[in-house]
Formats: C-alpha cells, structure tokens, sequence
C-alpha cells in the first residue's frame, strides 16, 4: 500500500512542475536556469547516494525533487522569459555545489555522502531562494508545495529510520517550505 501513495505522491509532484512549466509558458514565472539546473543534479547525486545505501520505494521522492526541476530546466530553453543569468554569487554556490558532489564521489560512506549531497543541493537553491525572496511575482510556490507534499509522504513510508532514508526528505520538506513561504509571504 505504501509503494503506491509514493507513486501518487511523486505524480502529485509531476503534476507541479507541469503546473510550473505552465507559468513559465503563460510568462507569470520567470525561471533562471542556473539554480534549477543545480538543484536537478543535487537531487539526482542524493537519489544515487540512497540507491546505493539500499533505500528502495522512500527514494522515489527524493529522484522526483531532482526531475521536476530538470523538466523545467529543459523547458525553459523554450521560454523567452527563461534566462542563464548568474551573479559571482550564483557562481560561487554553484561551485560549492558541484564540489559537495565531487566530495561525495571521493566518499565511501553513505551518510557523509548525503551530507554532501543535501549541501550541495542547499547551495544550489540558495540563489532561487533569493530570487524568490527579492521577487516573488517572479516565482510559482507549486512545484515547492508538490515537492513538500511528496517528500512528506515519504517520511511516512520509510522502512527504516537510516539517516541515508530520511535525511534529504526531512530536508526537501524544510527547504520546499521556506521556498513557499518567500513565494507567497506577501499574499498573506
């Protein structure tokens, strides 16, 4: 029974970077690409982590974060109002990022290489993070909600309370929520 609310949950997610795209095409969200890129390889990079570690159905949430952001980092080669725009700051969480993900390739242990890899994202979603604080009309929270959505769903479904299973879901549930809350902070 478990298998299949992960499998609702993650088309939930699905459904959210669908729901995103369609802002990106209607020119309401105005994504940068930099972060949505990062934040896609992130997510991937712990996916690994946890299939490596032996985590099975409570993984699905965690690949979901990562491939919602790829599909809107490939769709958003179609929207003008997509733009690769990067600051010294973006440059310098980007490489963070990508350096929590070489550190993880060079690790033998699975918790530190989660660390790394929930760093690494965290990095990479501080520039969006930013952008979606300085300009909210810029952003849509439904891909942040899906995304808590999901990976609260996996919370409940882990089988095992191993860091390597829980780890990044308890943190896609505390980052989607703060994305939500500087997305929607000024409608309430």
């Amino acid at each position: 029974m478990s298998i299949y609310i992960l499998i609702l949950a993650s088309i939930v997610q699905l459904i959210g970077a669908g729901l995103y795209i369609r802002s990106m095409i209607t020119g309401s969200t105005k994504p940068n690409r930099v972060p949505w890129f990062l934040v896609a390889f992130a997510a991937f990079v712990a996916t690994g982590v946890a299939v490596y570690e032996g985590v099975r159905w409570a993984v699905l949430p965690g690949f979901m974060s990562g491939f919602g952001p790829f599909c809107i980092f490939v769709a958003s080669f179609v929207i003008p109002e997509a733009y690769w725009k990067s600051t010294k700051f973006d440059y310098f969480c980007g490489f963070l990022s990508l350096l929590g993900v070489m550190l993880w390739l060079g690790m033998d242990k699975g918790a530190l290489a989660l660390i790394a890899a929930i760093s690494s994202d965290f990095l990479a979603t501080v520039p969006l993070l930013i952008k979606a604080w300085k300009f909210p009309e810029t952003e849509s929270s439904v891909e942040f909600l899906t995304t808590f959505f999901a990976a609260t769903v996996g919370l409940f479904v882990i089988q095992s309370w191993r860091f390597v299973e829980w780890g990044f879901l308890v943190y896609l549930v505390v980052i989607s929520s703060v994305l939500v809350f500087a997305v929607e902070r000024k409608r309430f």
